[in-house]
């Protein structure tokens, strides 16, 4: 097989395909060379030189397809993943050529080593599914060194993967399972009792985990600092208490859409982690003052706090965090009908970066004139759905903001043109402006928004 000088990616796959259609087992391991970031070097040169006269014929086309692969450049991510796949655990007559060669039958050191921060990126989907349906690919893979582990949407992933990060990861310290839905408490019970260390551990939207689990991690996760068990549905009081009470060093907590969490385990928290900094609670409707009173009381270091539709809260416990937690940079009330000006104008002493109260009714220009004045760093305001807010507060905000970066303004029929304008003029850092269904916006100011700032992302529909 001739293979041109240059060749594009495309033209680079077809001569791939056509080599390894070609391609017999019994033939030396040349022929899969392509995937030689796999391949100890001393294997491959032992390879090359037991082959006989017939195999170094039959080497010409793979080898000068090898130096092709491997000495003249590098290659798109898309090509790599594609050779990848061709030489996958899904092809069986592909996997064939790499188990069933006598060199990699009898090889027993590793073949790869993995990285200490090992992401979906690197093919861990795959390498993962290899190493849990094959002994040869669980001792090839040396993952000793890994300590972050992101499986973040690897919808493939199951609880037999995860068994083999438990049993090959000891040193892992950060664990990323969101939207790995298929796996359930059977695996993450195991990784909590082997990987002692852990440190972060993301189960968002792991819909079949319930308490179970998290108990288990709690048992056994004592450096726990970050855990994030949002859109957990299953979860209730008993294992958050439990997290609290064995994980006294927990510094963020993220609980948002687990509907059956109550006061009673956000009060434990409050009490039994004093360090906390982050805590989303959003959508937890469950929750009132009493949680969020102990909270302010407590947490004294808490940075970001999210009660998004807690619609319960009302100003009694907003105030006594504004009051107590002195170093809070991001507030998010929205949706809490109960929130007036009151609470909202303390809030502004807390010089906030970001504040959320969309869906407040009851904010006026008021208190977001207090704002704009007590938070000159302020970076993200949405005051969607707040109809009283008129071209007054947005101007505050234009004028002593100069920090801020995205504004929402949705369905705030009393703002107009000229406030838009000179926030768009004076916050040169802005980048988000929402100003969907503003009944009193023009097309002629959407028309010089898009032309003096076309960088600036803006949502007019």
């Amino acid at each position: 097989m001739s293979i041109p000088k240059i060749l594009d990616d495309s033209e680079l796959i077809l001569f791939v395909v056509a080599e390894l259609e070609n391609v017999n087992i019994k033939r030396p391991f040349y022929a899969s060379n392509m995937y030689r970031q796999f391949i100890p070097a001393e294997m491959q040169k032992s390879e090359m030189q037991n082959s006989g006269p017939r195999d170094k014929k039959r080497a010409t086309s793979s080898t000068t397809l090898l130096d092709l692969l491997t000495e003249k450049g590098d290659f798109s991510l898309g090509v790599r993943t594609y050779f990848i796949q061709l030489l996958g655990i899904t092809d069986k007559s592909l996997i064939a050529l790499l188990t069933c060669c006598q060199t990699m039958l009898t090889y027993e050191g590793t073949v790869w080593q993995a990285p200490a921060t090992w992401s979906c990126s690197d093919h861990v989907e795959t390498l993962l599914e290899a190493m849990a349906n094959s002994p040869r690919w669980k001792d090839w893979i040396d993952t000793s060194k890994v300590t972050a582990l992101t499986l973040d949407g690897c919808s493939k992933i199951t609880d037999t993967s995860v068994l083999v990060i438990a049993s090959k990861c000891s040193n892992l310290h950060t664990l990323n399972l969101e939207r790995c839905s298929k796996i359930t408490d059977a695996s993450v019970r195991v990784v909590a009792r082997q990987c002692s260390k852990l440190h972060t551990l993301n189960l968002a939207h792991c819909s079949r985990i319930t308490d179970a689990s998290v108990l288990e991690v709690a048992s056994k996760c004592s450096k726990l600092h970050t855990l994030n068990l949002a859109h957990c549905s299953r979860i209730t009081d008993a294992s958050v208490m439990e997290v609290a009470r064995q994980c006294s060093n927990l510094h963020t907590l993220n609980l948002e859409w687990c509907s059956n969490i109550t006061d009673a385990s956000v009060s434990e928290v409050a009490q039994q982690c004093p360090n906390l900094h982050t805590l989303n609670l959003g959508y937890c409707s469950r929750i009132t003052d009493a949680s969020v009173l102990v909270i302010a009381s407590e947490c004294s270091n808490l940075q970001s706090l999210n009660l998004e539709w807690c619609y319960n809260i009302t100003d009694a416990s907003v105030l006594a965090v504004a009051r107590r937690c002195s170093n809070l940079q991001s507030l998010d009330l929205s949706q809490c009908p109960n929130i007036t000006d009151a609470s909202v104008m303390e809030v502004a002493s807390a010089n906030l970066q970001s504040l959320f109260l969309a869906g407040c009714s009851n904010i006026t220009d008021a208190s977001v004139m207090e704002v704009a004045s007590g938070c000159s760093n302020l970076q993200s305001l949405d005051l969607g759905f707040c109809d009283k807010i008129t071209d007054a507060s947005v101007l505050a905000v234009a004028q002593k903001c100069s920090n801020l970066q995205s504004l929402d303004l949705r369905f705030s029929d009393n703002i107009t043109d000229d406030s838009v304008l000179a926030v768009a003029q004076k916050c040169s850092n802005l980048h988000t402006l929402n100003l969907e269904h503003c009944s009193n916006i023009t097309d002629v100011c959407f028309a010089a928004l898009r032309q003096s700032y076309p960088n600036l992302q803006l949502e007019d529909y």
